[in-house]
């Protein structure tokens, strides 16, 4: 109950003056209490989040996601930890998949039909197993971002450009990733280990001996992972703006981070990202438009 009241503005505002009565303690005893009340919600979520199974009656109970990853299910003896895992995964991925299939099959062909678009799915991440299937059924395009593989498990680290198939999308980033420039300059090892394969053998296959990675993202650098994905088999390669300006230093001075658009983890961020070149100076521009044409060629050529 007073987790759910917590969240109330009537009782944060009673949390904070129980600690910090009014016209008593330090000036910043409002922020104090606010840290506080944070790290008892933060606490509470955790106690919350801390099970295994949910009761779904009296007698039966489900397994709760991502339970893998809790303290409870890591105190468990290792022949339950089995169990409670083939459990989860068989609820999550498999029981379900049927029921996933049934109802795309019933919703995605009139949302197809609505429209003259050609269709792309965004299927990265965790998604049911029938999804690849019922996509290519329905004519649906799939999206690749190299930093998020599909597979893992059989590509590694990075999505291997050469065995995209046809029918999907072929992106160096997106709306709910960071920009190429503000990713590379912000994961400083992640960019290195890409830089062995594009420096290597041109984005694909296993690591050669290359150069050592820069540390900051020049023009040079954002060319060759452009390169990279329009040599892919993909049949549309779209990255947005911002990678596509960082081909230029004068339009890539701004901070690195400021061309995010979107950022999944934080709850309380909202879109403000805005182009701060105006797309009539861009077309005017012969140089920039000369670069994307040179690039784009070899994807026409």
């Amino acid at each position: 109950v007073f987790f759910d009241k917590i969240g109330d503005a009537k009782w944060k505002a009673a949390f904070t003056n129980f600690f910090f009565l009014e016209g008593e303690g330090s000036a910043g005893g409002g922020e104090q209490a606010a840290a506080c009340l944070e790290k008892v919600q933060s606490g509470l979520r955790s106690i919350l989040q801390n099970v295994v199974l949910l009761r779904e009656s009296k007698d039966s109970f489900h397994p709760r996601f991502g339970c893998l990853e809790t303290h409870s299910f890591k105190s468990l003896e290792p022949w339950v930890q089995r169990a409670v895992s083939s459990l989860h995964d068989d609820y999550f991925f498999r029981k379900q998949d049927s029921l996933w299939r049934s109802n795309a099959l019933k919703t995605l062909p009139n949302l197809v039909a609505a429209t003259n678009m050609l269709v792309c799915g965004e299927d990265l991440g965790l998604i049911p197993e029938c999804v690849p299937s019922v996509m290519s059924d329905l004519g649906i395009l799939g999206l690749r971002i190299q930093r998020m593989p599909s597979d893992s498990s059989k590509e590694g680290e990075f999505g291997d450009l050469s065995q995209y198939p046809y029918h999907v999308v072929a992106s160096p980033s997106c709306h709910d990733v960071l920009p190429i420039r503000a990713w590379w300059e912000e994961d400083a090892e992640r960019s290195a280990r890409l830089w062995q394969r594009l420096a290597g053998n041109g984005g694909t296959g296993a690591e050669d001996e290359a150069p050592p990675a820069p540390t900051e993202c020049k023009p040079f650098v954002v060319r060759a992972i452009l390169e990279a994905h329009l040599a892919s088999d993909a049949c549309l390669m779209i990255a947005p703006i911002q990678d596509w300006m960082a081909l230029d230093e004068k339009y890539a001075a701004r901070p690195a981070l400021e061309e995010r658009i979107n950022d999944p983890t934080n709850s309380k961020h909202y879109w403000c990202y805005r182009c701060h070149v105006a797309l009539e100076d861009l077309k005017e521009d012969e140089h920039f438009v000369d670069s994307v044409k040179a690039l784009t060629s070899l994807r026409t050529g």
